[in-house]
């Protein structure tokens, strides 16, 4: 019994948790493509950049005017669905 509940509470996670990630399959090859192609393109242009160490020690944490910039940072970055 608790083996059939622990089976169906972790396949209940998982189709909410592909829900929730709003996970789809492209329609057909060209969609897919077309997907691949952006990622490179952005891949390529740098797009997406790793912050560097230097970024995080210009505020600090202990310093209340810092402390209230890194909150803010931090509470415009959650998703849509967390913000409330």
């Amino acid at each position: 019994m608790i083996v059939v509940f622990a089976g169906a509470l972790g396949a209940a996670m998982i189709v909410i948790g592909v829900r929730m990630a709003d996970w789809q399959e492209p329609e057909d090859e060209a969609e897919f493509e077309r997907v691949v192609e952006r990622a490179e393109r952005l891949a390529r242009e740098g797009t997406y950049a790793e912050p560097e160490e230097g970024e995080f020690l210009d505020l600090d944490p202990y310093d209340d005017h810092d402390f209230e910039e890194l909150v803010r940072d931090a509470l415009d970055d959650l998703p849509d669905l967390l913000r409330r």
